[in-house]
């Protein structure tokens, strides 16, 4: 299904977690199912949040639009897209 019919190397590998985030979109608080740590890039990757070990992100103050999520989770980076109302 990726890039089918056009792509001749190798596929993605798809890391299977468990990693909930949610509400999503949000208008002040993301959770988090799991105590990771946290990254939220803007859309030119300047780093807007980074917490340590947390399962809740305050987001209240970005404006509103798509951010990045950054998770690390057992040594292993997860991306997700967030929306800011």
């Amino acid at each position: 299904d990726y890039c089918e019919g056009t792509w001749s190397g190798p596929l993605p590998v798809r890391i299977k977690n468990n990693i909930i985030v949610y509400p999503n979109p949000t208008n002040q608080l993301i959770n988090i199912n799991e105590k990771v740590d946290a990254e939220v890039y803007n859309s030119i990757g300047e780093t807007l949040i980074s917490k340590k070990q947390t399962n809740a992100l305050d987001v209240s103050r970005l404006t509103p639009g798509a951010y990045i999520l950054r998770l690390k989770h057992d040594n292993k980076y997860i991306y997700k897209q967030i929306i800011k109302k």
